[in-house]
């Protein structure tokens, strides 16, 4: 499996909507480690990382605010 991967790939994988994902990377969660034409391209290791302890976080009552803090 490659580790350079889009939103939209990683959305795939997890079955999470890549608006989801790309309000993520809105807000500053997760940075691209390049961007090629339009598409960022991120760590697919560190960006599912990233994805899952929000996804806990958020499961634990705590709102995308205080995760980031």
């Amino acid at each position: 499996m490659k580790n350079e991967v889009t939103l939209s790939e990683i959305a795939r994988e997890l079955g999470i909507n890549k608006s989801c994902l790309a309000y993520y990377h809105l807000l500053g969660f997760l940075k691209p480690i390049m961007v090629v034409g339009k598409a960022g391209v991120f760590d697919r290791k560190k960006t599912i990382a990233i994805i899952k302890k929000i996804e806990n976080e958020k499961k634990k009552g705590k709102k995308l605010n205080e995760i980031k803090k």
